[in-house]
């Protein structure tokens, strides 16, 4: 999703990386494992980091993830499924399931983790539990870090899937949620087409963009609040927030809002 992140500075010094998560379903991205577990890596705190809200935002996350796993490439991942979580990261129902699940990649092992949770790792957005955003282990793995398909991966098992009933809940009408990614895509590009005026107007800035127009700007929006009172009376319509960087340092992928639009061009 972008070509730079900031990252501590002890992975300058680390041997190695090990990710150890929850069995987990997630409201916005359907399962919570080890490869979304690094999502606390890069730093949440100006000027260096990112507001919470940057990375965590509809269409980026997914690829986000799969690009914090091949920057760290994780050589132990277990999945904690002792007992698990329906539902979503935070209040969900618990699962008893028993099991402990480890491997040497993190998208083999979440694809496992996946399947023993009773999900088609293959699977990608509306397909439960992908009601709101793209499946990043299938990403990852058509980027061509690690495999979602389990005919190609060696694994074995004293346990049976599914460990236990699991599923994302819906937060959202599918109708919504397909209006915050299509506007969500839309509002990435307007930026990327008229990039000299934003930066000549807001440079250095945050910006938050909504129907073709920048609803905010400021130094910092860390503390302005959910995008869904900030939306206002356009409930369907995608928040956008970007920094404006002349230089463009962090690379974002524009192509990525592209490639997401042409399912609803189709």
């Amino acid at each position: 999703m972008f070509d730079r992140y900031t990252l501590s500075a002890c992975f300058d010094d680390a041997d190695a990386v090990v990710s150890v998560a929850k069995m987990k379903n997630h409201a916005f991205m359907g399962i919570t494992l080890c490869t979304k577990n690094l999502f606390g890596l890069p730093p949440m705190l100006l000027p260096e980091g990112r507001t919470r809200s940057y990375y965590h935002h509809l269409i980026r996350l997914s690829y986000v993830l799969p690009d914090l796993a091949l920057i760290t490439k994780p050589c132990l991942n277990i999945i904690d499924a002792l007992t698990g979580q329906w539902g979503r990261e935070w209040g969900g129902v618990g699962r008893i399931c028993n099991a402990l699940i480890a491997g040497d990649h993190p998208i083999s092992t979440d694809t496992v983790g996946m399947h023993l949770m009773g999900h088609d790792p293959q699977s990608d957005w509306p397909t439960p539990p992908f009601k709101r955003d793209r499946n990043h282990i299938l990403i990852a793995a058509q980027r061509g870090y690690g495999t979602v398909n389990l005919d190609e991966i060696d694994w074995e098992s004293e346990v049976k899937a599914p460990l236990a009933e699991f599923d994302s809940v819906e937060t959202d009408t599918s109708e919504t949620v397909a209006n915050w990614r299509r506007t969500t895509c839309e509002q990435g590009l307007v930026y990327q087409e008229n990039q000299k005026d934003l930066i000549d107007r807001y440079r250095n800035n945050f910006i938050y963009m909504q129907g073709g127009e920048v609803v905010w700007s400021g130094p910092d929006p860390s503390n302005l609040g959910s995008r869904r009172q900030l939306s206002g009376d356009k409930k369907d319509s995608a928040l956008w927030l970007k920094l404006v960087d002349a230089e463009e340092h962090e690379g974002e992928h524009f192509n990525v809002y592209e490639d997401c639009l042409k399912p609803f061009a189709a």
